[in-house]
């Protein structure tokens, strides 16, 4: 159903937020960090565990983290 669509969309951004800093900036400017962070407090746990791979292998990659930390910071809140 619509929730393993979820969380295998969210697990497949995982693995293109892993990459290089080109491929996070494509998610950045496809603006799916929002929709990402709202499943953080709706979604079932499955989904939010994905979400948060996504979010993580964002923020963690060193390339890409002062960019990637200050646009989540103002554009959704997390810091």
């Amino acid at each position: 159903g619509k929730m393993q669509i979820r969380k295998e969309t969210c697990w497949t951004l995982s693995n293109i937020t892993a990459g290089n800093k080109k491929q996070v900036t494509a998610v950045k400017n496809a603006n799916i960090f929002p929709a990402l962070v709202t499943m953080l407090g709706r979604a079932h746990f499955d989904v939010k565990k994905e979400a948060i791979w996504a979010i993580s292998n964002a923020t963690c990659n060193v390339s890409n983290n002062a960019d990637i930390n200050r646009y989540l910071s103002n554009k959704t809140g997390l810091s």
